[in-house]
Order: structure tokens, then C-alpha cells, then sequence
């Protein structure tokens, strides 16, 4: 063992797991409900491993955040580049959150950070916003081109339909970890799609990414 705790020659494998842990915990309890304790405890470390790699709380959440970002992002790119119509590249992100539902019932990070805005550190908030208007940025494109493809016919500005798409696929996914299912969140993405894609005669498809492929 080193002098923080971890073995030698795994500080990448160290680090990765104690992220994973916090991202689990701020999803599903909160930022304020867990300490360095906790995840320690868990990973079966010493607290001082986790000062080594993140010195104070702030900059684990600093660091969730960020890699929560990035792999959204490679998500989003990984979806422009399969050949697709705007509904089914909607689908497939609608798809991202169900998949945390379904696998890990997790609410989206960003919402679980912004929720808890007035005690998260401002670079954790500002992430999350960040994420905020990258995912709106997505969804406008994807919707514009819909509509000038005649694909989509949502009924206002693309800029508007995406921020209605986000706030459909996030709030129903906190309704959904009621449900302990994603039978809600289905059907309000169907929802929505179906009122979109019903003037261009668009048939509904399955909102599982694995489906839509």
C-alpha cells in the first residue's frame, strides 16, 4: 500500500471507483447525505485515500460532475453519428435517462446537483448548467432539423420545443423513481413524441435505445 492507502500502480482504477461511488450517492441520496466516510467505508479504504485524490468534498462533486459531462456528451456524439430521423434520434436520447432508471434507478446528475444548488460547490452548479444548456443546444438542432425535414412538427420554435423536451424527459424520470419502473416515463415520451410526429403521420416507436437501433 501507498502512503494515501491505494495500492501501487491502481491510482486510475482508485480514483475511478471512488467517483463512481459518489456520482451512485449524489444520484440517489444527495450530496448532503453522504461523507468521505461513507464512500470509504464502501470501497474499503481509508478516508485519507480519498483526500489524496479529491482534498476536500467540493472537489470530488467538482469531478463527478465534470466526468458525468463528458460521458453525456460521447453519448449525444454517439448518437449523431448513426444515420437517423429526428423522432429516433429523440427516442434514443429519451433513451440515456431510461437507461439509468431501468439499470440503476438514478435520477439525471445534473438534476440531482442543481436541486442542491444553495450547498454544492458554485464548479459542481456551474456543470450542471453547463450540461443544462449543452443538452438544450442538442435538442434544438435535432428538432430544427425535424421540422425542416417535415419529420417533427412540435407547433413552436425548435428553442422551445427543446426546452420542453428536457423538462418532459426530466421530470419524468424523478416521477419514475416513484414508480420503481420506467411505465411512466414511456408513456410521456410517448406522449410527446406522438403529439410531435402525428401531423407527419410518424408512427411511435419503442423508447429503449437498444430497440430503436
Amino acid at each position: 500500500m501507498n502512503d494515501n492507502g491505494a495500492a501501487p500502480g491502481a491510482p486510475r482504477a482508485t480514483e475511478t471507483k471512488i467517483l463512481d461511488v459518489a456520482q451512485e450517492m449524489i444520484q440517489t441520496v444527495g450530496f448532503a447525505a453522504f461523507s468521505y466516510r461513507d464512500i470509504a467505508a464502501r470501497l474499503g479504504l481509508r478516508t485519507a485515500t480519498l483526500h489524496y485524490y479529491f482534498p476536500a468534498k467540493a472537489d470530488l462533486a467538482c469531478a463527478v460532475a465534470r466526468r458525468y459531462a463528458a460521458q453525456f456528451t460521447a453519448a449525444l456524439a454517439e448518437i449523431d453519428t448513426a444515420p437517423a430521423d429526428a423522432p429516433t434520434r429523440l427516442r434514443r436520447y429519451a433513451g440515456l435517462y431510461r437507461s439509468g432508471l431501468v439499470a440503476h434507478h438514478r435520477r439525471c446528475l445534473a438534476a440531482a446537483v442543481l436541486d442542491e444548488a444553495d450547498i454544492l460547490p458554485v464548479g459542481a452548479v456551474d456543470e450542471a448548467r453547463r450540461f443544462v444548456d449543452a443538452n438544450l443546444a442538442w435538442l434544438e438542432a435535432v428538432i430544427a432539423a425535424g421540422i425542416a425535414a417535415a419529420t417533427l412538427a412540435p407547433g413552436v420554435p425548435a428553442s422551445h420545443a427543446a426546452h420542453l423536451a428536457l423538462a418532459t424527459v426530466q421530470g419524468a424520470a424523478a416521477l419514475a423513481r416513484l414508480d420503481a419502473d420506467a411505465r411512466g416515463f414511456d408513456l410521456a415520451v410517448d406522449a410527446l413524441l406522438l403529439g410531435w410526429t402525428a401531423a407527419g403521420g410518424r408512427k411511435k416507436g419503442p423508447t429503449n435505445p437498444a430497440s430503436a437501433r
